[in-house]
């Protein structure tokens, strides 16, 4: 193995990164934690199910990468994965996002042991049509599960009406359509095209012995790397950088009316530390819009028109990048006449510098709270390392950001054609709305 140590001294923090023979990244970190945490992540999710591979064009029915998630546990012997980590004391779980699949298991020791299982499950995949089949009723009933959640069905309906040609719109699950196409054929050319060692990336925080992780993987890894995994998502976008749709209202099975805003950022073949700066100025942009501590929000909040639990997320790599809020509403109408006025105020006269450098204080805690976890340490190093970036560089990138670059962010983002605004009514609503429509 080749490998680096980093040592970050603003937080006082180390970790080894070693590129394996296979050429599987594997990142260590040893901390004296009561729980040990390990992550492995697979560089697929939704948006590679339509995608060209170093030139060659795949196309997967949507839902493949999540399905082959729930699938990678089964073993040959017939004994379910989790019963075998739950025998070392190990709690696992898995989930499919729209660039990665990420394996886990956490425990108080025998990482080694539970480490060795999760790689075997991974390397090992065993699935028939039969039992293919069978998992699709389950698949099914999840993806039904998620349509009657209202956050979900919302933000479906908020990216849908942002992007018209681009699969950041589809639903990592899948349709009931798309998941009965699904067959083992395609689930072992999806496995044998994205599960190779140099599409994966090893986080481990915690107790454990590096010699014997070492030892572990040389087993059970080839000796000789596969050809690199060049990834294009398809189809490309080549409208402008504008929402499909500015304004939209849906109607939805929930019994409060419901807002979303989604901001359409930029993305394309930029460094990754250019990438990063970019994230936390729209981080700091979305903390000066929706932060529960800033103007907008807690006017809401205080005047009875949302309740005090809205949410946002901001998103910025090389295949998607946006901010996203949700909320319930008493009154959407009053809801965005004020998001308006907050988002012309600080298009065009910038974001205060109180509530700039707060931004950059509370963005800096959220990055130092990682390192109170191995849970944290260890998601944090493999999303760094997909998105090649040096952690140790994160927080002086934040600190870095200047006043004026955020607000020249501000000018760009908060323009009208990258603005969309959702109102989600109920179902009952639009019955009233048909109603008096032909009266």
């Amino acid at each position: 193995m080749t490998n680096r140590t980093v040592y970050m001294p603003d937080v006082d923090e180390r970790y080894t990164v070693m590129t394996h023979r296979s050429g599987l990244t594997v990142c260590l970190s040893n901390k004296d934690f009561n729980t040990s945490y390990a992550v492995l992540g697979v560089g697929f999710g939704s948006l590679f199910e339509n995608c060209a591979v170093n030139g060659k064009v795949y196309t997967f029915p949507d839902g493949t990468a999540h399905f082959l998630e729930h699938k990678m546990f089964e073993n040959p012997d017939g004994e379910d994965t989790f019963l075998k980590f739950s025998r070392v004391g190990a709690e696992a779980n898995a989930y499919t996002g729209p660039e990665q699949t990420c394996y886990l298991f956490s425990l108080p020791d025998h990482t080694e042991d539970a480490l060795e299982i999760l790689m075997k499950s991974i390397l090992s995949p065993f699935f028939t049509q039969k039992s293919v089949n069978s998992e699709k009723s389950i698949v099914i009933e999840e993806l039904k599960m998620y349509r009657d959640d209202p956050e979900e069905t919302v933000r479906n309906a908020l990216l849908h009406a942002m992007y018209k040609n681009n699969r950041v719109q589809k639903n990592i699950c899948g349709t009931v359509t798309s998941v009965k196409r699904i067959t083992a054929e395609s689930l072992f050319e999806a496995y044998n095209l994205f599960y190779t060692p140099s599409n994966m990336v090893l986080s481990l925080c915690g107790k454990f012995d590096k010699e014997k992780v070492c030892t572990i993987l040389d087993r059970l890894l080839p000796a000789c790397p596969a050809a690199p995994c060049a990834k294009t998502v398809l189809p490309k976008e080549h409208l402008p950088c504008r929402c499909f749709k500015n304004r939209v209202t849906v109607y939805e099975n929930i019994s409060i009316p419901a807002v979303a805003v989604g901001i359409m950022g930029t993305t394309g073949k930029t460094g990754a530390e250019e990438r990063l700066k970019r994230f936390y100025a729209m981080c700091l942009i979305a903390h000066a819009l929706f932060s529960r501590s800033g103007e907008f929000v807690s006017g809401l909040v205080k005047d009875n028109l949302i309740p005090d639990d809205p949410s946002y997320e901001t998103v910025h790599n090389a295949y998607r990048s946006y901010i996203v809020f949700e909320s319930s509403a008493y009154d959407p109408k009053e809801f965005f006449r004020r998001f308006d006025l907050c988002a012309r105020k600080i298009r065009t006269e910038g974001i205060a510098k109180l509530d700039f450098e707060r931004g950059k204080k509370a963005l800096y805690a959220d990055f130092l709270e990682n390192f109170n976890s191995s849970e944290g340490c260890a998601h944090l190093y493999l999303s760094d390392l997909f998105e090649e970036l040096d952690t140790a560089k994160t927080g002086r990138c934040i600190f870095s950001l200047s006043l004026e670059e955020v607000n020249a962010s501000a000018r760009e983002l908060l323009s009208d054609d990258r603005l969309c605004r959702l109102t989600a009514l109920s179902l009952e609503q639009k019955k009233s709305k048909e109603r008096n429509t032909f009266k």
